[in-house]
């Protein structure tokens, strides 16, 4: 017999010695296929990674098995991962949906790694391939490989000029810049502009970034700005450097455009990105009496924003999967029946939706001696009419129907009595799960403090309305949640003494049947 075991324990046990020797490799500890869930980990790193065009590319595409080898051991090894994980008991029944709650901080760590290593990462392609399975080679070991990479970059920037084609996004004539311009580069990465800068030039783009680049007259490139559906991301000077003061009045008329609704921030050596306290009091102001949401990409979502940015934005920056937008509902997941909403709930902080299981059986099965007395009063006139029928046939000849009691005569009867206890059972249990099922509709479609709440016409939909995000914000901001999934918290408390609730027309039913049973 199996024994649900922690995750750490478990892991251990069927993992073999290899795991723990610093020789061992990467791959070789994830050939052991008898561990679920490296198989689990390896299998939703193997979807993530796709989302990255460099895994679309050739030697993206030839090196993306060495690279879900490689983020599956530096996701296990992470502990923000191994944190939510060891809080959860395994076994071999885990459902497909506990493993879905499972592996779900996953995305958001590949995010965040990415965010770090994806520029080094493209841009020695195969080069990494010899030791990126190593277990030595660790997240702290490419974190060092990754600043030296940076500085070493900005050592060598020659200042050539980029010949690429580019559009012309904003002349800056008109402020007294005679020449210069914002460039649009269309492009999401690029060659050129990372050795005219000394940086990566966004080699480890996401999809949907754009390159913008402030040339001279001369056309050689000083600031490098990414821009993704109107959110600034990077927006760094030469080798990755804040950009100078000097360049202020050109990013006003940037911020200015119509390319940008809201700073986002991001990327390497994020401190050193363009902020909006970069300006005087006076330019933030005026900037902000203009776009009143730029500074905070959060409050531009749930103000400004159209469908299309909420979910790029929510996809990109909360790690979030957005089933469906519908005004100001934001649906995150959709479940198509009871169980498998109570499955996803009952994962969520708030443990008491355990007793959300119980809707499924919310009445005593044993009704303990009925009484037909109890019950007569909800029997209709046709069917009472039969009922006495029979029973006059069934009366002995000494017996005279007329002095006995309905009721008593009812109870006395062992087809009558037994198709009365059928048919109250049936009421009882209807009407309690009916009462039941009206206490989860009304406390889970009741907008929680967070905003979560639950739409319960068929099919099930776990949803959050989009002014709440503003509200979560801080939890992002401290690292609390990895995306906007991790943060789903939705209450439901089972009623002290439980449901009870009589439904008559269930009642009038099953007895109509019964008797029909009888042939009455």
């Amino acid at each position: 017999m199996f024994i649900a075991l922690e995750f750490e324990r478990f892991f251990i046990e069927n993992s073999k010695d290899i795991i723990f020797l610093e020789v061992a490799t990467v791959s070789e500890y994830l050939k052991n296929t008898s561990n679920p869930i490296i198989k689990l980990i390896r299998q939703t790193v193997a979807q993530e990674l796709p989302l990255f065009p460099f895994f679309k590319q050739g030697v993206g595409k030839k090196l993306f098995n060495n690279y879900v080898s490689f983020f599956t051991y530096q996701v296990f090894v992470d502990p923000s991962f191994n944190q939510h994980v060891t809080s959860s008991p395994i076994s071999p029944n885990t459902t497909k949906i506990q493993q879905d709650f499972l592996v779900r901080p996953i995305p958001g760590i590949i995010r965040n790694m990415w965010g770090h290593w994806g520029d080094y990462i493209v841009a020695m392609g195969g080069n990494l391939k010899s030791k990126i399975n190593l277990v030595s080679y660790t997240a702290n070991v490419i974190d060092q490989e990754v600043e030296d990479w940076h500085q070493d970059m900005a050592a060598r920037q020659q200042g050539i000029m980029p010949s690429e084609q580019y559009e012309v996004a904003i002349e800056l004539d008109y402020i007294g810049w005679k020449g210069w311009k914002w460039v649009d580069l269309q492009r999401g990465s690029c060659t050129k502009e990372a050795k005219a800068m000394g940086h990566c030039g966004n080699a480890g783009e996401t999809d949907g970034d754009n390159i913008f680049s402030l040339r001279d007259p001369e056309g050689y490139a000083h600031l490098t700005f990414i821009v993704n559906n109107t959110f600034l991301g990077e927006s760094k000077g030469r080798g990755n450097s804040k950009p100078s003061p000097r360049y202020h009045p050109a990013i006003i008329e940037f911020l200015e455009s119509q390319y940008v609704n809201a700073i986002m921030g991001g990327g390497y050596k994020p401190e050193n990105n363009f902020e909006l306290s970069d300006l005087n009091e006076k330019q933030q102001e005026l900037l902000l009496k203009m776009k009143p949401n730029l500074n905070d990409a959060f409050d531009y979502i749930t103000n400004s924003a159209n469908e299309e940015q909420i979910k790029t934005f929510l996809e990109q920056n909360l790690r979030t999967e957005v089933q469906e937008i519908n005004g100001s509902q934001i649906v995150l997941e959709i479940c198509d029946d009871l169980p498998e909403l109570y499955t996803r709930l009952k994962n969520t902080s708030n443990k008491e939706i355990d007793n959300f299981s119980s809707i499924e059986e919310p009445y005593d099965s044993d009704i303990g001696p009925i009484r037909a007395k109890d019950y007569i009063y909800y029997i209709p006139k046709n069917l009472m009419t039969k009922i006495e029928k029979y029973l006059e046939k069934s009366m002995g000849e000494d017996e005279e129907y007329e002095d006995n009691d309905v009721a008593d005569l009812m109870d006395e009867n062992d087809d009558i009595s037994d198709a009365l206890r059928s048919a109250v059972s049936t009421a009882i249990e209807v009407g309690s799960s009916n009462e039941a099922y009206k206490s989860v509709v009304s406390q889970l479609e009741s907008v929680t403090d967070n905003g979560f709440y639950v739409d319960m016409k068929h099919p099930y939909k776990i949803s959050i309305e989009l002014s709440s995000l503003k509200y979560l914000k801080k939890h992002f901001d401290s690292g609390k949640y990895d995306s906007l999934n991790d943060a789903i918290d939705i209450s439901f408390t089972y009623a002290y003494n439980g449901y009870y609730d009589f439904d008559k027309d269930a009642f009038v039913e099953r007895l109509e049947e019964a008797l029909a049973d009888l042939e009455i």
